[in-house]
């Protein structure tokens, strides 16, 4: 079990990313905080929706940086693309340029790297947020009545 304090941070973070639902049930009609229980409660589909929504604004970061790294060593690339550099493959480039450019194709890398695994990410967690919405949009009915499976909802959404 975690200390008091550990899952007050915790929970304060959480709830101020509308992760958790605080509802407050009172012993008296005083609502005294030391008479009171505290109930959490977490809504899936309103945690997916926050989860999607920052791998969206990820993604736009990833996106925005590659642009701007490209876009700030724009004239070494015209230059390494120019048709006389080329020819003479990279010899016209000086050592700076040539360690430049290297550093800016690693750069370029990682970011293109993050951002396929970001889309990864947003596309399992889209699936993941349908699933929620259609187990959590159905009529509850009592679990020995329910015959759907994970496998069994896969077949019928395809």
């Amino acid at each position: 079990m975690l200390a008091s304090k550990d899952v007050r941070v915790i929970t304060a973070s959480l709830s101020s990313a509308s992760l958790l639902e605080l509802q407050e049930v009172p012993k008296s009609a005083e609502r005294l905080p030391a008479r009171t229980f505290y109930l959490w409660h977490v809504d899936l589909a309103r945690s997916y929706t926050a989860l999607i929504s920052h791998l969206y604004k990820t993604m736009a970061n990833l996106i925005q940086r590659r642009k701007f790294e490209v876009g700030k060593m724009e004239a070494l690339i015209e230059k390494r693309n120019r048709t006389d550099v080329k020819e003479s493959e990279g010899e016209l480039l000086s050592r700076e340029d040539k360690a430049e450019i290297k550093r800016l194709d690693e750069v370029v890398e990682k970011l293109t790297l993050a951002e396929q695994r970001t889309g990864e990410l947003r596309a399992r967690s889209l699936s993941f947020a349908s699933l929620s919405s259609l187990r959590f949009s159905t009529r509850v009915e009592p679990f020995h009545q329910q015959q759907l499976t994970l496998s069994s909802l896969s077949r019928t959404q395809t």
